[in-house]
């Protein structure tokens, strides 16, 4: 009888460490799959926080398939803002350029009011 229940904690003693051990290594795992999941918004983060910093003005590609088409759409954004930023650009320049004649104009006339006549 002693050997049997010897023989049973022996198993026993074998089925826990083989049971902590495969805890173990699903712990390790899961944090090696989370890891791994999640690089891809890593680059995505690191990415926008050097479009931020005006490193870089595009977004590049290698997110993986859930996170590319949201770097595509933060891509559309920029090059919108991009072209915003231009246009707005060669709007101010046209209208320092409207402006430039009439206001020499209205300094000569102004300049004219102020010297007293014989």
């Amino acid at each position: 009888m002693d050997a049997t229940l010897a023989e049973w904690q022996r198993i026993d003693d074998i089925l826990i460490t083989t049971q902590l051990a495969s805890l173990l290594s699903l712990a390790v795992l899961n944090v090696l799959a989370v890891r791994i999941g999640l690089n891809p918004s890593q680059r995505l983060r690191t990415r926008l926080e050097e479009v931020h910093r005006g490193d870089v003005l595009d977004m590049g590609a290698g997110f993986g398939p859930d996170l590319s088409p949201v770097a595509g759409t933060v891509e559309m954004v920029l090059q919108r803002n991009q072209q915003v930023v231009e246009r707005s650009r060669h709007q101010a320049a046209d209208l320092s350029r409207a402006l430039k004649k009439p206001l020499a104009i209205l300094g000569i006339e102004a300049r004219k009011a102020d010297v007293p006549g014989p």
